[in-house]
């Protein structure tokens, strides 16, 4: 993230062993951090790339994402950077939002692959009207996002997600 000294690996959620990366880093060794994913559901090229990481303690891994409740931070740092093999992607931050696991009508975790324009623009839209402040950042429906996910302590029983949603603006950004 632009200004912060967040800047770490993103590994892909394997199939056969989804909790891998709760509790191992992007080497294969075991730590409490875990290291930041993606789940074997999604990919760096889906139409909203979800990247799940531990909200830690001193805002070390997801724990500065708590920051962003703040509209100075985002305003501050309103553009992340996500590097693939294959290309480097900027991303404007559009929602910060505090969402239920729970919540059946906005199950933020299923919306990677929009299946028709309808569903992007609910998912958008969802995002915007939940959003803790009003960005003004309104993205287009075909637009590539970016989810950046961490557990929120709000919300009982561990319930409680802080989600940050991002579009794409590699092509606008300097």
């Amino acid at each position: 993230i632009y200004g912060t000294d967040l800047s770490l690996p993103v590994m892909q959620e394997q199939e056969d062993d989804q909790d891998f990366y709760l509790t191992h880093d992007y080497q294969g060794a075991e730590t409490e951090f875990g290291c930041p994913y993606i789940p074997d559901y999604d990919s760096y090229d889906s139409d909203n790339v979800i990247i799940y990481g531990h909200n830690m303690r001193h805002e070390q891994m997801f724990g500065l994402l708590h920051r962003y409740q703040d509209q100075e931070f985002w305003e501050d740092h309103r553009l992340i950077n996500f590097d693939t093999p294959y290309q480097h992607k900027v991303y404007e931050v559009f929602s910060v939002m505090i969402v239920s696991v729970e919540d059946r009508h906005f199950r933020f975790q299923t919306f990677t692959d929009f299946r028709s324009p309808s569903q992007a623009h609910f998912y958008i839209n969802e995002s915007i009207e939940r959003s803790i402040f009003d960005t003004g950042v309104e993205p287009e429906d075909d637009s590539k996002l970016l989810t950046l996910v961490t557990c929120e302590y709000t919300i009982p029983n561990g319930n409680g997600r802080l989600v940050i949603v991002a579009r794409d603006v590699t092509n606008y950004s300097h």
